[in-house]
Protein backbone atom coordinates (compact mmCIF):
# COMPACT_ATOMS: atom_id res chain seq x y z
CA UNK A 1 0.00 0.00 0.00
CA UNK A 2 3.09 2.65 0.86
CA UNK A 3 4.18 1.70 -2.45
CA UNK A 4 1.16 1.91 -4.29
CA UNK A 5 0.65 5.77 -2.50
CA UNK A 6 3.98 7.00 -3.60
CA UNK A 7 3.03 6.27 -7.07
CA UNK A 8 0.05 7.70 -6.89
CA UNK A 9 1.52 10.76 -5.28
CA UNK A 10 4.48 10.93 -7.62
CA UNK A 11 2.17 10.55 -11.04
CA UNK A 12 0.16 13.76 -9.29
CA UNK A 13 3.11 15.65 -8.81
CA UNK A 14 4.65 15.24 -12.57
CA UNK A 15 1.02 16.33 -14.26
CA UNK A 16 1.20 19.39 -11.74
CA UNK A 17 4.67 20.06 -13.48
CA UNK A 18 3.98 19.47 -16.86
CA UNK A 19 1.37 22.15 -16.76
CA UNK A 20 3.59 24.61 -15.06
CA UNK A 21 6.11 23.71 -17.75
CA UNK A 22 3.52 23.95 -20.90
CA UNK A 23 2.56 27.23 -19.78
CA UNK A 24 6.23 28.85 -18.97
CA UNK A 25 6.80 27.79 -22.70
CA UNK A 26 4.05 28.66 -23.80
CA UNK A 27 3.30 31.37 -26.94
CA UNK A 28 3.78 35.14 -26.42
CA UNK A 29 1.40 36.79 -23.65
CA UNK A 30 -2.20 38.22 -23.97
CA UNK A 31 -2.87 41.42 -24.44
CA UNK A 32 -4.70 43.41 -21.74
CA UNK A 33 -7.84 43.06 -23.61
CA UNK A 34 -7.73 39.32 -23.53
CA UNK A 35 -7.08 38.94 -20.17
CA UNK A 36 -9.63 37.62 -16.98
CA UNK A 37 -13.03 36.02 -18.15
CA UNK A 38 -14.06 37.59 -21.13
CA UNK A 39 -14.63 36.00 -24.17
CA UNK A 40 -16.31 37.48 -27.30
CA UNK A 41 -17.50 40.45 -25.42
CA UNK A 42 -19.34 38.40 -22.57
CA UNK A 43 -17.68 38.20 -18.98
CA UNK A 44 -18.16 34.07 -17.80
CA UNK A 45 -20.27 33.72 -14.96
CA UNK A 46 -18.21 31.76 -12.53
CA UNK A 47 -20.29 28.43 -11.32
CA UNK A 48 -19.60 26.69 -8.46
CA UNK A 49 -19.69 23.35 -10.34
CA UNK A 50 -17.49 24.03 -12.97
CA UNK A 51 -13.88 24.90 -12.05
CA UNK A 52 -12.80 27.63 -13.95
CA UNK A 53 -10.94 27.65 -17.26
CA UNK A 54 -9.65 31.16 -16.99
CA UNK A 55 -6.40 32.43 -15.52
CA UNK A 56 -7.42 34.75 -12.99
CA UNK A 57 -6.47 35.95 -9.58
CA UNK A 58 -9.53 35.25 -7.01
CA UNK A 59 -10.77 34.53 -3.66
CA UNK A 60 -13.67 32.08 -3.78
CA UNK A 61 -16.23 30.75 -0.96
CA UNK A 62 -19.20 28.34 -0.98
CA UNK A 63 -21.53 27.47 1.54
CA UNK A 64 -23.90 25.16 1.39
CA UNK A 65 -26.30 23.22 2.80
CA UNK A 66 -28.70 19.98 1.68
CA UNK A 67 -31.16 18.33 2.78
CA UNK A 68 -32.13 14.47 1.85
CA UNK A 69 -35.42 12.90 3.42
CA UNK A 70 -36.90 9.11 3.74
CA UNK A 71 -33.71 7.40 3.08
CA UNK A 72 -34.10 3.57 4.03
CA UNK A 73 -30.91 2.04 5.30
CA UNK A 74 -30.60 -1.57 5.87
CA UNK A 75 -29.30 -2.81 9.63
CA UNK A 76 -30.13 -6.26 9.72
CA UNK A 77 -28.85 -8.41 6.60
CA UNK A 78 -29.03 -12.13 6.10
CA UNK A 79 -25.74 -12.46 3.11
CA UNK A 80 -27.96 -14.69 0.99
CA UNK A 81 -28.13 -14.34 -3.06
CA UNK A 82 -29.79 -12.04 -3.43
CA UNK A 83 -29.23 -10.24 0.24
CA UNK A 84 -32.29 -10.44 2.59
CA UNK A 85 -32.84 -7.50 4.66
CA UNK A 86 -34.57 -8.12 7.70
CA UNK A 87 -34.66 -4.84 9.60
CA UNK A 88 -34.03 -1.00 7.58
CA UNK A 89 -34.17 1.90 9.30
CA UNK A 90 -36.03 5.11 7.39
CA UNK A 91 -34.50 8.63 8.16
CA UNK A 92 -33.57 12.26 7.37
CA UNK A 93 -29.96 13.44 6.74
CA UNK A 94 -28.59 16.70 6.67
CA UNK A 95 -25.02 17.90 4.82
CA UNK A 96 -22.93 21.01 5.49
CA UNK A 97 -20.66 21.89 2.85
CA UNK A 98 -17.91 24.82 3.32
CA UNK A 99 -15.24 25.76 0.28
CA UNK A 100 -13.03 28.36 0.04
CA UNK A 101 -10.32 28.55 -2.89
CA UNK A 102 -7.32 30.99 -3.65
CA UNK A 103 -6.05 31.11 -7.17
CA UNK A 104 -3.10 33.45 -8.23
CA UNK A 105 -2.49 34.20 -12.25
CA UNK A 106 1.40 33.66 -11.77
CA UNK A 107 2.02 34.19 -15.37
CA UNK A 108 -0.73 35.41 -18.21
CA UNK A 109 -1.18 31.63 -18.95
CA UNK A 110 -0.87 29.74 -16.02
CA UNK A 111 -2.71 30.24 -12.59
CA UNK A 112 -1.96 28.55 -9.41
CA UNK A 113 -4.32 27.61 -6.85
CA UNK A 114 -5.10 26.40 -3.08
CA UNK A 115 -8.82 25.01 -2.11
CA UNK A 116 -9.85 23.90 1.59
CA UNK A 117 -13.06 22.29 1.86
CA UNK A 118 -15.34 20.38 5.06
CA UNK A 119 -18.38 18.33 4.73
CA UNK A 120 -20.22 17.04 7.47
CA UNK A 121 -23.09 14.55 7.24
CA UNK A 122 -25.48 13.73 10.19
CA UNK A 123 -28.87 12.21 10.59
CA UNK A 124 -30.92 15.00 12.20
CA UNK A 125 -33.46 12.11 13.64
CA UNK A 126 -32.67 9.15 15.95
CA UNK A 127 -33.44 6.42 13.05
CA UNK A 128 -31.10 8.20 10.50
CA UNK A 129 -28.43 8.99 13.56
CA UNK A 130 -28.18 5.49 14.50
CA UNK A 131 -27.91 3.95 11.24
CA UNK A 132 -25.21 6.14 9.61
CA UNK A 133 -23.74 8.07 12.27
CA UNK A 134 -22.07 11.41 11.77
CA UNK A 135 -19.25 11.74 9.13
CA UNK A 136 -16.93 14.29 8.63
CA UNK A 137 -14.61 15.11 6.01
CA UNK A 138 -12.29 17.78 5.47
CA UNK A 139 -9.21 19.06 3.14
CA UNK A 140 -6.60 20.82 1.09
CA UNK A 141 -6.15 20.79 -2.67
CA UNK A 142 -3.39 22.21 -4.56
CA UNK A 143 -4.17 22.86 -8.19
CA UNK A 144 -2.53 24.68 -11.58
CA UNK A 145 -4.36 25.91 -14.63
CA UNK A 146 -2.79 26.26 -18.07
CA UNK A 147 -4.18 28.10 -20.93
CA UNK A 148 -3.14 25.84 -24.23
CA UNK A 149 -5.32 27.57 -26.83
CA UNK A 150 -7.47 30.76 -27.34
CA UNK A 151 -9.30 32.86 -29.82
CA UNK A 152 -11.95 35.15 -29.94
CA UNK A 153 -14.58 32.82 -28.62
CA UNK A 154 -13.40 29.99 -27.28
CA UNK A 155 -10.91 29.36 -24.49
CA UNK A 156 -9.00 25.73 -23.67
CA UNK A 157 -7.06 25.14 -20.84
CA UNK A 158 -5.66 22.28 -18.85
CA UNK A 159 -5.48 21.61 -15.27
CA UNK A 160 -4.76 19.34 -12.41
CA UNK A 161 -4.69 18.98 -8.91
CA UNK A 162 -3.15 17.05 -5.79
CA UNK A 163 -4.96 17.04 -2.69
CA UNK A 164 -5.55 15.28 0.84
CA UNK A 165 -8.84 14.14 2.15
CA UNK A 166 -9.25 13.10 6.10
CA UNK A 167 -12.41 11.42 6.79
CA UNK A 168 -13.38 10.86 10.69
CA UNK A 169 -17.29 8.45 11.34
CA UNK A 170 -19.13 8.05 14.25
CA UNK A 171 -21.02 4.62 13.46
CA UNK A 172 -23.48 2.99 16.41
CA UNK A 173 -23.90 0.31 14.00
CA UNK A 174 -20.29 -1.48 13.49
CA UNK A 175 -19.23 -0.42 17.52
CA UNK A 176 -22.63 -2.90 18.04
CA UNK A 177 -22.11 -5.37 15.60
CA UNK A 178 -18.13 -5.75 17.29
CA UNK A 179 -19.38 -5.76 20.86
CA UNK A 180 -21.79 -8.74 19.83
CA UNK A 181 -18.73 -10.27 17.49
CA UNK A 182 -16.54 -10.50 20.46
CA UNK A 183 -14.01 -7.94 18.64
CA UNK A 184 -14.14 -5.98 21.99
CA UNK A 185 -9.98 -4.69 21.33
CA UNK A 186 -10.75 -2.81 17.79
CA UNK A 187 -14.70 -1.62 19.05
CA UNK A 188 -14.53 1.83 18.50
CA UNK A 189 -17.28 4.53 18.47
CA UNK A 190 -15.31 6.79 16.77
CA UNK A 191 -13.13 5.95 13.36
CA UNK A 192 -10.99 8.22 11.65
CA UNK A 193 -8.99 7.77 8.29
CA UNK A 194 -7.44 9.53 5.61
CA UNK A 195 -5.74 9.67 1.77
CA UNK A 196 -4.59 11.19 -1.70
CA UNK A 197 -6.64 12.06 -4.57
CA UNK A 198 -5.59 13.58 -7.58
CA UNK A 199 -6.99 14.33 -11.05
CA UNK A 200 -6.02 16.11 -14.27
CA UNK A 201 -8.33 17.03 -17.44
CA UNK A 202 -9.36 19.81 -19.95
CA UNK A 203 -11.67 22.56 -19.28
CA UNK A 204 -13.00 24.89 -22.29
CA UNK A 205 -15.07 27.92 -22.58
CA UNK A 206 -17.09 29.27 -25.56
CA UNK A 207 -18.88 32.51 -26.06
CA UNK A 208 -22.66 31.47 -27.46
CA UNK A 209 -22.78 35.91 -28.27
CA UNK A 210 -21.94 38.77 -26.13
CA UNK A 211 -24.25 38.54 -23.35
CA UNK A 212 -24.05 34.12 -22.57
CA UNK A 213 -21.73 31.30 -22.74
CA UNK A 214 -20.90 27.62 -21.87
CA UNK A 215 -18.31 26.26 -20.07
CA UNK A 216 -17.74 22.28 -19.27
CA UNK A 217 -14.68 19.91 -18.10
CA UNK A 218 -13.85 16.27 -18.19
CA UNK A 219 -10.94 14.93 -15.32
CA UNK A 220 -10.03 11.51 -14.77
CA UNK A 221 -8.16 10.88 -11.21
CA UNK A 222 -7.77 8.63 -8.44
CA UNK A 223 -8.50 8.58 -4.90
CA UNK A 224 -7.02 6.44 -2.14
CA UNK A 225 -10.00 6.17 0.32
CA UNK A 226 -11.80 3.88 1.10
CA UNK A 227 -13.70 1.46 -2.04
CA UNK A 228 -12.53 4.55 -4.45
CA UNK A 229 -8.69 3.20 -3.97
CA UNK A 230 -8.72 0.82 -6.68
CA UNK A 231 -10.31 2.51 -9.37
CA UNK A 232 -10.07 5.36 -11.84
CA UNK A 233 -12.33 7.91 -11.46
CA UNK A 234 -13.98 10.62 -13.93
CA UNK A 235 -15.79 13.24 -13.98
CA UNK A 236 -17.54 15.39 -16.43
CA UNK A 237 -19.33 18.77 -16.20
CA UNK A 238 -21.14 21.42 -18.13
CA UNK A 239 -23.01 24.51 -17.50
CA UNK A 240 -24.88 27.60 -19.41
CA UNK A 241 -25.02 30.93 -18.21
CA UNK A 242 -26.50 34.22 -19.40
CA UNK A 243 -25.65 37.90 -17.88
CA UNK A 244 -28.59 40.21 -18.82
CA UNK A 245 -26.83 43.03 -17.29
CA UNK A 246 -24.32 42.43 -20.16
CA UNK A 247 -27.66 42.46 -22.66
CA UNK A 248 -29.43 45.55 -20.56
CA UNK A 249 -29.53 46.98 -17.52
CA UNK A 250 -30.19 44.16 -14.99
CA UNK A 251 -27.19 42.83 -13.45
CA UNK A 252 -28.49 39.45 -12.61
CA UNK A 253 -26.97 36.26 -13.99
CA UNK A 254 -28.54 33.18 -14.34
CA UNK A 255 -27.19 29.69 -15.19
CA UNK A 256 -27.59 25.67 -15.52
CA UNK A 257 -25.84 23.28 -15.17
CA UNK A 258 -25.25 19.09 -15.19
CA UNK A 259 -22.71 16.91 -13.05
CA UNK A 260 -21.85 13.29 -13.78
CA UNK A 261 -19.51 12.32 -10.93
CA UNK A 262 -17.10 9.87 -9.86
CA UNK A 263 -14.42 11.48 -8.85
CA UNK A 264 -15.66 14.13 -5.79
CA UNK A 265 -13.89 12.56 -2.14
CA UNK A 266 -16.86 14.50 -0.60
CA UNK A 267 -19.15 11.22 -2.45
CA UNK A 268 -16.80 8.46 -1.51
CA UNK A 269 -19.19 5.89 -0.81
CA UNK A 270 -21.32 6.82 -3.83
CA UNK A 271 -21.10 5.01 -6.78
CA UNK A 272 -21.67 7.44 -9.67
CA UNK A 273 -23.34 10.90 -8.40
CA UNK A 274 -25.84 12.76 -10.89
CA UNK A 275 -26.70 16.10 -10.52
CA UNK A 276 -28.11 19.32 -12.35
CA UNK A 277 -28.04 22.81 -10.61
CA UNK A 278 -29.32 26.09 -11.62
CA UNK A 279 -28.11 29.76 -10.09
CA UNK A 280 -28.98 33.81 -9.78
CA UNK A 281 -26.36 36.19 -9.53
CA UNK A 282 -25.59 39.91 -8.85
CA UNK A 283 -23.57 41.03 -11.88
CA UNK A 284 -23.14 44.89 -11.52
CA UNK A 285 -19.46 44.73 -10.56
CA UNK A 286 -16.93 43.63 -12.99
CA UNK A 287 -14.38 42.57 -9.72
CA UNK A 288 -17.28 41.03 -7.40
CA UNK A 289 -19.63 38.30 -8.12
CA UNK A 290 -22.07 36.84 -5.55
CA UNK A 291 -24.83 33.94 -6.03
CA UNK A 292 -27.49 31.67 -4.95
CA UNK A 293 -27.19 28.09 -6.48
CA UNK A 294 -29.55 25.17 -5.59
CA UNK A 295 -28.86 21.88 -6.56
CA UNK A 296 -30.61 18.37 -7.23
CA UNK A 297 -28.60 15.24 -6.80
CA UNK A 298 -28.80 10.88 -7.21
CA UNK A 299 -26.41 9.19 -5.56
CA UNK A 300 -26.29 5.10 -5.53
CA UNK A 301 -24.73 4.35 -1.88
CA UNK A 302 -21.55 2.06 -2.37
CA UNK A 303 -22.40 -0.22 0.36
CA UNK A 304 -25.94 -0.36 0.48
CA UNK A 305 -28.98 -0.66 -1.97
CA UNK A 306 -30.01 2.82 -1.09
CA UNK A 307 -30.10 5.82 -3.52
CA UNK A 308 -30.60 9.32 -2.13
CA UNK A 309 -31.51 12.27 -3.44
CA UNK A 310 -30.40 15.50 -1.61
CA UNK A 311 -30.97 18.74 -2.52
CA UNK A 312 -28.94 21.57 -2.05
CA UNK A 313 -28.88 25.32 -1.44
CA UNK A 314 -25.65 27.63 -1.36
CA UNK A 315 -23.99 30.86 -1.34
CA UNK A 316 -21.20 31.47 -3.86
CA UNK A 317 -19.15 34.57 -3.77
CA UNK A 318 -16.07 35.22 -5.96
CA UNK A 319 -13.96 38.25 -5.70
CA UNK A 320 -11.71 38.99 -8.39
CA UNK A 321 -8.08 40.77 -8.15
Amino acid sequence: MVRNLRSRLTHGSVLLGLCVAVAVTALPTLSKAEKGRTLGGYRFIPVSKIETPFITTHFRNYTGISFASDVNFPIIVIPDNPPDTLLALSGDFLFVVAVFEYQHAVHPRVALNFIGSGASRVGINSEALLSQGVTALTGGQLGAVVELWRNERVLLSAAADLGYVNGLVIDFVQFAEDIIDGNIENASLVKEDGGTTGDAGIRVAWAWNQWSGLTGLGHVGFANIGSLSDDVLWRFAASGSADFGQRGNAPVGVQLSVDVDRLKPQAADVKTAFGVGAGVYYTGREDLNLGLEVDWSRWPLQDWDTVVYPVSFGVALRYFF
